[in-house]
């Protein structure tokens, strides 16, 4: 089974290095990492870890939703070989790797739990995604969304075509709990999740930061 990170970053490119190396080091003690995806408008210099990195490069993120979702729903469907990415942010990223289970691998799709939706799964920020998932949107018109945020179109507003016609699994919201925290606060996982996502939830003082190593145990 492959592997690669993937991450966009055109704002903090001192910060994304730094998201990037934190993750690549969790995840070697997990599974083999095949290789990496750097999309951004500087190269990035990982010549000292021997692992393929792809530099994508492209415009400033200037225009939000539009601009990153065109690399999410566009260009990551076509660049992406590998059976399953793990999408990182520079306020999401992996922390436990204790609460790695390979059944992770069972779902096309998993992000931090949506408290207020139903069906809840997920955030994007900090998000594994198969290879199936991304041949699934390579079929679909998701420029009907594109003010929308792209985990919305992939979680919400296309959700039920991708079930149902794609055959795309989403992990259920326990499971959810377990890779990753956003907004749910009062989940068991809290602080001890695989990884979180974002700073304008609250809970990434409840997870090591970029320039810690520790593991939350």
């Amino acid at each position: 089974m492959s592997f690669a990170l993937t991450i966009a970053d055109t704002r903090d490119h001192d910060l994304a290095k730094q998201c990037v190396i934190h993750s690549l080091q969790l995840m070697r003690e997990i599974c083999s990492v095949d290789r990496i995806y750097w999309y951004s408008d500087q190269q990035l210099d990982l010549s000292s870890i021997n692992i393929p990195l792809q530099w994508i490069k492209i415009k400033p993120i200037a225009a939000m939703p539009q601009d990153y979702n065109h690399v999410m729903l566009n260009l990551m469907p076509h660049v992406a070989t590998e059976d399953f990415n793990l999408v990182i942010q520079t306020d999401g990223y992996p922390c436990n790797a204790l609460a790695w289970t390979e059944e992770f691998f069972n779902y096309d799709y998993i992000g931090a739990v949506w408290p207020w939706e139903n069906p809840s799964v997920g955030n994007g920020g900090f998000s594994l995604r198969s290879r199936r998932l991304l041949d699934a949107l390579l079929s679909l018109d998701c420029s009907l969304w594109q003010c929308h945020p792209e985990d919305a179109t992939i979680c919400r507003h296309e959700r039920q075509r991708l079930e149902s016609e794609y055959h795309i699994r989403f992990a259920p919201p326990e499971l959810a709990d377990r890779f990753s925290i956003e907004w749910n606060t009062s989940s068991s996982w809290l602080g001890r999740s695989f990884g979180f996502h974002g700073k304008h939830s609250g809970v990434q003082e409840k997870y090591p930061r970029l320039t810690q190593h520790t593991k939350v145990v």
